[in-house]
């Protein structure tokens, strides 16, 4: 009986803990992602093709490109603090809540 309990409660202290690291983990590879793909789109946006595909879909990057230059700046001076991470790592767990919040109420149902 009171053994099961107290398991359950050592599992839910452990997993609050490794939620938080887990959240600075995601926020950290989120915005590595971001920028790396930021730093593509620059590469892309810039490129010589022949190809009448790719000069559509170079367009549409361009513009795109060229919106989050005005906004964010040039990908090279693009930096991230740790309250970058930190709000990232919380928009990522607020998300993930919802998901499982959202799975138990269609469970109950």
């Amino acid at each position: 009986g009171g053994g099961g309990a107290m398991i359950d409660w050592v599992v839910r202290q452990v997993l609050a803990v490794f939620q938080a690291v887990l959240g600075v983990f995601i926020g950290t590879l989120a915005l590595v992602q971001f920028k790396n793909l930021y730093a593509l789109m620059a590469t892309g946006a810039s490129m010589q093709t022949s190809n009448v595909y790719l000069q559509q879909v170079q367009e549409v990057l361009r513009n795109v490109y060229s919106q989050l230059e005005t906004v964010v700046g040039p990908p090279h001076k693009l930096a991230f603090t740790f309250t970058h991470v930190i709000l990232v790592g919380i928009i990522a767990t607020v998300c993930i809540e919802a998901s499982q919040l959202r799975a138990a109420v269609s469970r109950s149902k």
